[in-house]
């Protein structure tokens, strides 16, 4: 990039060096390792202060991506989401892929690393994706460059959550989020990090015409995920033994030899989906604070509050039985609070109780 003295107002210096020799210029800025300093050499005193704008004679500049990756072939990405599907049929979970580009063969590999995929369970038998993590391996073979990632986000939208963007502040390179796996094709989102900044990327640039799943994957693939499931405190004997921060923790390691076990319906009779389909759930230490479901996130509850919802369902269902119990179907009157049946008000001769206590009769 070229240097015009004549075209600034207010020349332009950079301090490499911490014995850099200070300028004669009357007025002059000074980039430092700091930032940007206005800089004076006036009749009475030296000043250095920060600059409080850039110099007006610079042009301004805007941020900007030009994707020049190489495209993922088309068969590559539809084994990665028949591998997604695949997944999400036998253990309801998340799971990830690497991209990696061999420079010497000039073309494009798929890593699948191994990788721990945390689940939870709802009272009806409904299974919750929460997250995956996975390391990226240490030794590749010579030539070969991760230059992106892929992961599922089961059911839920395709879109870089909270916990993606942290994770991939520092992570340069194509992050792609596969979502509504139930669909054909499912939802793709593409974006790319670099130097911290992200951009969002249109897929048909960097991932070549996909047009239907494919299930012909290495069954080593299933080999690398295990599974960990935790589940509501009331369930705990059926999930496995309390952990230190009170929720039930079973670890479950499928591969391709389990393709018939039992499968387990990831979207069950009675699905909501989680705020955060790709969320960071931990187990603390103990007397650490509880862990968050993607703190930061709409809807996300530390894992300790889980008693505290046992508490509420059940003051919900006390409630739904005291209304059957002292109105009719359209009882107008008292407090006027709705009642599954409409208003309602309470009778002398009844005792209210909520929590864990049955309702009796005073």
């Amino acid at each position: 990039m070229a240097q015009s003295k004549t075209s600034l107002l207010t020349p332009i210096y950079i301090k490499p060096r911490p014995d850099t020799a200070w300028p004669d210029d009357p007025v002059f800025y000074l980039l430092t390792g700091k930032g940007l300093f206005l800089c004076r050499n006036h009749e009475f005193f030296q000043s250095s202060v920060p600059a409080p704008r850039p110099p007006a004679e610079l042009a301004a500049q805007e941020t900007f991506l030009a994707v020049r990756y190489p495209k993922v072939p088309r068969r590559l990405m539809e084994q990665v989401v028949g591998y997604f599907d695949r997944v999400a049929e036998l253990h309801g979970s998340e799971a990830a892929a690497l991209l990696a580009w061999d420079r010497q063969a000039r073309r494009m590999e798929v890593i699948v690393p191994d990788q721990t995929a945390t689940v939870s369970r709802g009272g009806w038998g409904s299974v919750y994706a929460i997250g995956v993590e996975y390391r990226i391996p240490d030794a590749l073979p010579p030539g070969l460059v991760v230059i992106g990632d892929v992961h599922s986000h089961v059911e839920s939208a395709a879109y870089a959550s909270y916990v993606d963007k942290h994770d991939e502040t520092h992570r340069a390179g194509l992050h792609v989020v596969v979502g509504r796996i139930h669909r054909e094709p499912p939802e793709l989102h593409v974006e790319a990090v670099i130097d911290g900044a992200r951009f969002t990327v249109d897929q048909d640039l960097v991932i070549d015409d996909y047009r239907g799943r494919r299930f012909d994957f290495p069954d080593e693939w299933l080999d690398r995920i295990k599974v960990e499931t935790y589940g509501r405190k009331h369930y705990d004997d059926e999930y496995g033994s309390r952990g230190t921060s009170g929720a039930a923790k079973t670890t479950y390691s499928y591969g391709s030899g389990n393709n018939g076990a039992q499968k387990v319906n990831p979207y069950g009779s009675y699905h909501v989906e989680p705020a955060d389909p790709y969320g960071d759930f931990r187990t603390a230490p103990a007397g650490a604070d509880a862990p968050c479901r993607d703190a930061g996130k709409k809807g996300a509850q530390p894992a300790a509050a889980e008693e505290t919802r046992d508490k509420e369902l059940l003051d919900e269902m006390a409630l739904d039985q005291l209304d059957r119990q002292t109105a009719g179907p359209r009882d107008h009157g008292g407090d006027g609070r709705e009642g599954p049946s409409g208003p309602w008000k309470l009778k002398p001769e009844t005792t209210l109780k909520l929590g864990y206590e049955p309702l009796t009769d005073a």
